[in-house]
């Protein structure tokens, strides 16, 4: 079954930004990437709703098609020559100094673990 990409909206269940909008033989469906939710609208007035809440992705550009029998075909360019390496090594740039973490705070408030997905721990 070959379904087709509309756009891009908000997940409801983990806020990702850009749950894919996709369009299948059956119907107009929500697949969050990001936590595996799917939203499946059957009616048309949920198909109205869901494509209210998407943007839309531009299809990529195609490639412009060649010319055939006009011409001479174009050759690419030549890559250029890189010139010979100099006797002197080149200087090493001194590594930046990593930055100190922040001191834990003495009363930490508990928060949930972030879910990445269905089956992953």
């Amino acid at each position: 079954m070959a379904s087709t990409m509309v756009g891009r909206a908000a997940c409801p269940e983990c806020g990702f930004a850009s749950a894919h909008v996709k369009r299948s033989e059956k119907c107009l469906y929500r697949y969050c990437p990001e936590c595996g939710a799917q939203h499946h609208a059957r009616t048309e007035r949920q198909q109205a709703d869901l494509m209210a809440k998407t943007r839309t992705v531009e299809p990529a550009p195609a490639p412009s098609p060649t010319p055939t029998g006009s011409g001479p075909t174009p050759t690419p360019p030549e890559p250029e020559q890189k010139p010979e390496a100099s006797a002197t090594p080149p200087k090493a740039e001194p590594k930046p100094e990593p930055k100190a973490e922040p001191k834990a705070s003495p009363n930490p408030t508990p928060t949930a673990p972030k879910r990445r997905g269905l089956f992953s721990l």
